[in-house]
């Protein structure tokens, strides 16, 4: 893995990360954590009976998913990466099932800095993949990030970039 610093980062750049392989068990978890316990993804013989004839992931938990392999494989940025802080125009194309692996595909869109402090945000397209070629999901999502690797930005960085006090 190579370092990576806020000036490595330019437009057009991409990044892959995966496979990560959905399972039963990762759903059942999923449902559990998040009190959605629809029969979809919980009950193999009646999700069977839907139009996906089998166990499906919940649409968040692919978004979820995404953004932890979005964190790996920008792993290179090491403690420059701060925090979340947009996620837009996600769209749900097809159902994740219970025995795919996924593998996710970002690209920056975006850069900007943010005048007098040393953090910017990158904002990126996020492709999640459920088999070769096949979108299941899509959107964009945005990260904030240290620009100078030997500033304390987190102690004084809200959510949006503006800063705290």
């Amino acid at each position: 893995m190579r370092y990576l610093t806020w000036r490595d980062l330019s437009i057009g750049m991409t990044f892959q990360a995966g496979p990560v392989a959905i399972t039963p068990t990762l759903v059942s978890e999923f449902a559990r954590i998040t009190g959605d316990n629809a029969a979809l993804h919980t009950q193999p013989d009646a999700a069977a009976r839907t139009i996906y004839g089998g166990l499906v992931a919940h649409g968040m938990l692919g978004m979820s998913l995404a953004h932890g392999m979005l964190r790996q494989a920008l792993a290179g940025l090491h403690d420059d990466l701060i925090a979340l802080t947009a996620v837009g125009a996600w769209r749900f194309h097809a159902p994740i099932r219970a025995s795919d692996s996924l593998l996710a595909r970002f690209e920056i869109i975006e850069l900007a800095s943010h005048t007098g402090l040393p953090r910017g945000t990158a904002t990126f397209t996020v492709t999640v993949l459920n088999g070769p070629g096949h979108n299941a999901q899509t959107g964009r999502t945005t990260l904030l990030i240290r620009t100078d690797p030997h500033s304390d930005a987190k102690a004084t960085a809200r959510a949006d970039g503006s800063p705290a006090g």
